[in-house]
């Protein structure tokens, strides 16, 4: 009777002995899963340092209770607080928050990493759909903090609030809602020195939703989107001119109308490259669904867009702006110089001005 009591202490014993792993192998898992996505992911230290390479201000305990120090030798290594004291090795940053990590985003076709610090909660998920970026926590103290430092362009302008008919526009890049209150926030930094929006948390914080207000650098180049487009396409001579509706905004330099329009001489950066996402949300604030357009087709290609077979290229006027001259003010936007010779519109004073020319 007695062996078979000690056979059963060992077997929990051992079964006990194994939980840490299985939870451990787990969370291993998630990392690779993509129904994982939106939660914390905890890279071993290994993982962070051998296999990704990242930089050390990136680097986290895996352990969230632990401080990230050196050893002498140089190498990196996680260890208690009380254990850092007693050897005296060079901490990188000791635990100021509760939890430090991150979680990946599926946005614009895409996976993004959402790097975060939080306190006086516990950090959910995060979820990017329609332009709203949402994060769920659970609070544990009466203050907190959550601090995000989102990838590029996430989340993308939302229209609603960068609408310029908007009588009351917001004065800040981001507006967080939480619990049903709207927030205007800047970035700042987190305590890595890292750009982070920074949102102040308590007791009731539970729901967090992120919107972008428009991309900053927008407003200084776009004219006021309210005019009339010209009675007939100034630059057409014999090939097509007409007016159309904006079906779709495809990416920075080509729309749907009746059929694909490629904006003349125009070179946006592709949605997932830098500028991509402000030269769509740029198209978007001038033109949104639906708007009435006058298509000024490249007379000196007349061929394209027949039939749909291919794509017309052409100069789009939206609501008395020419779409072609304001995308080619932003920053990331280049002109497509090797098509000079075979455009009509090299000699237009926005062309011309970014070193097009005919000759």
């Amino acid at each position: 009777m007695k062996s078979k009591k000690l056979g059963i202490i060992i077997v929990l014993l051992f079964t006990t002995a194994l939980i840490p792993l299985v939870i451990s192998d787990v969370s291993a898992k998630c990392m690779e899963d993509e129904r994982c996505l939106g939660t914390p992911i905890f890279r071993t230290l290994k993982s962070q340092v051998g296999i990704h390479h990242y930089p050390l201000p990136d680097v986290t305990c895996p352990n969230q209770n632990h401080w990230l120090v050196e050893r002498p030798n140089g190498e990196l290594v996680c260890i208690t607080e009380r254990m850092a004291e007693k050897t005296g090795w060079y901490v990188h940053y000791e635990k100021e928050v509760d939890m430090r990590a991150q979680a990946g985003i599926w946005a614009n076709g895409y996976v993004s990493f959402a790097y975060f610090e939080i306190t006086g909660a516990e950090f959910d998920q995060i979820v990017y759909l329609d332009q709203w970026l949402t994060a769920t926590v659970i609070p544990n103290e009466e203050t907190g903090l959550l601090s995000l430092d989102l990838p590029f362009g996430v989340p993308s302008g939302d229209l609603h609030y960068c609408n310029p008919n908007n009588p009351n526009p917001p004065n800040a890049p981001f507006v967080v809602i939480i619990d049903g209150v709207e927030y205007e926030y800047h970035e700042g930094t987190n305590s890595r020195g890292h750009s982070a929006l920074n949102i102040p948390l308590d007791n009731n914080s539970k729901t967090i939703e992120i919107h972008r207000t428009c991309f900053e650098p927008l407003e200084e180049f776009l004219e006021t989107p309210n005019g009339e487009n010209p009675e007939t396409c100034p630059s057409s001579f014999s090939s097509r001119c007409y007016t159309a509706t904006m079906t779709e905004v495809i990416d920075g330099d080509l729309i749907k109308v009746n059929g694909k329009i490629s904006l003349a001489l125009i070179d946006a950066p592709e949605l997932d490259e830098n500028g991509g996402q402000e030269a769509k949300a740029l198209i978007e604030l001038i033109c949104p669904k639906g708007s009435e357009v006058l298509v000024d087709q490249d007379d000196l290609r007349p061929l394209e867009g027949i039939g749909g077979s291919s794509i017309a290229s052409a100069v789009v006027y939206c609501n008395g702006v020419n779409l072609n001259e304001q995308l080619i003010k932003l920053p990331e936007v280049q002109l497509r110089n090797a098509l000079c010779s075979t455009s009509e519109f090299a000699d237009e004073l926005w062309a011309k001005d970014n070193g097009c020319s005919l000759q």
